[in-house]
């Protein structure tokens, strides 16, 4: 019992040194299995066990170290359905040799060693990148609500970079954009942010446009600056390209003038800390707004998990498993750097 709760406890022990260990050992188990099958394939089905064996503990890890990466244990417990396709080969392997159908290397057998090595493939990836489900509108235009991102791991931060991170002590995920690094002096005044002294150039870029209606998992409406529309109808918010004094750009979106969040006092971000915003300001609970008010306040730097790079997937709607509700054109697309 004691191996059982090592294996699929969620206790956060899942380092990503043993991740790699792991995968690596599942590589190994592999290729020696493809060597037993060319030079003694008789006897293959008794090395099956132990490959069995290697990738239960490769799916075990793999969940655990998604769970340690701040994903749902819902997702991390995905990682674990290839484990029936595994069963399934195992099975077959050990079925009687009349049975010839069902022992040929194009039946099941082989299916279950190709699950074996895309869970193979995810883990060791897995391990460098991050992904996020966006279930707000906090981060449009950039984001949209549906988008599945993909964070690379241990990346440097700068200002204008999107961080995927963890919110307090609870560990839950959020997503937002660095506006700030240790020793800045941030302030906003009329929504517009002030940057060592310096007002951010914004740059008015017409509407941002959409159809009302309920978005996400979550089923949330958005908000729109030209008021209370009904479903169906068109959402409108201002946009506008923010530059940081590197000449870096973004959009941003405006709902509402004098908002609770337009002005904020001068702050100066703590060492080991960054100050961060949602593009979609007048929708963002950030750093603007201390945890107990529900932002974030100043994020530390040891909270972030990752900077996210491009939109790995996105729907429309609040199942991703409809193909008609796809946006194919945000496959891959590198986000708004």
């Amino acid at each position: 019992m004691t191996a059982l709760a090592f294996l699929f406890s969620f206790a956060g022990t899942a380092s990503r040194f043993a991740a790699v260990c792991v995968a690596l050992a599942a590589l190994i188990a592999h290729v020696c299995m493809r060597v037993l099958v060319q030079i003694a394939p008789m006897h293959a089905r008794f090395a099956y066990p132990i490959l069995a064996l290697f990738a239960v503990v490769l799916l075990a890890v793999s969940a655990r170290r998604l769970y340690d990466a701040g994903t749902s244990r819902g997702w991390a417990l995905v990682t674990l359905i290839p484990g029936w396709g595994l069963a399934a080969a195992l099975i077959i392997a050990l079925l009687p040799q009349r049975r010839g159908w069902l022992w040929a290397n194009n039946g099941g057998r082989g299916a279950g060693l190709a699950l074996i090595m895309i869970v193979l493939m995810l883990g060791v990836l897995r391990v460098w990148w991050v992904p996020f489900a966006v279930v707000s509108e906090s981060m449009k235009p950039t984001l949209l609500v549906g988008d599945y991102v993909i964070a690379k791991a241990a990346a440097p931060v700068t200002r204008g970079d999107i961080v995927l991170m963890h919110r307090g002590s609870d560990g839950a995920q959020d997503i937002k954009r660095v506006i700030g690094l240790a020793g800045d002096i941030v302030a906003l005044r009329g929504g517009q942010v002030w940057l060592n002294g310096a007002a951010l150039l914004q740059l008015p870029q017409g509407d941002f446009v959409e159809v009302m209606g309920v978005q996400g998992p979550l089923g949330e409406r958005p908000r729109c600056e030209n008021g209370l529309v009904g479903i169906g109808a068109i959402c409108r918010k201002s946009r506008l390209r923010e530059v940081l004094p590197s000449r870096r750009g973004y959009h941003v979106l405006n709902i509402e003038t004098g908002g609770m969040g337009d002005d904020m006092a001068e702050v100066t971000v703590p060492d080991g800390a960054l100050f961060v915003l949602g593009d979609n300001r007048d929708a963002s609970m950030d750093s603007r707004f201390a945890l107990g008010l529900g932002g974030l306040g100043f994020v530390r730097e040891t909270s972030v998990l990752g900077v996210a790079k491009r939109v790995m997937l996105s729907s429309d709607a609040r199942f991703i498993i409809a193909p008609w509700t796809l946006r194919l054109g945000r496959f891959w697309s590198a986000l708004d750097r």
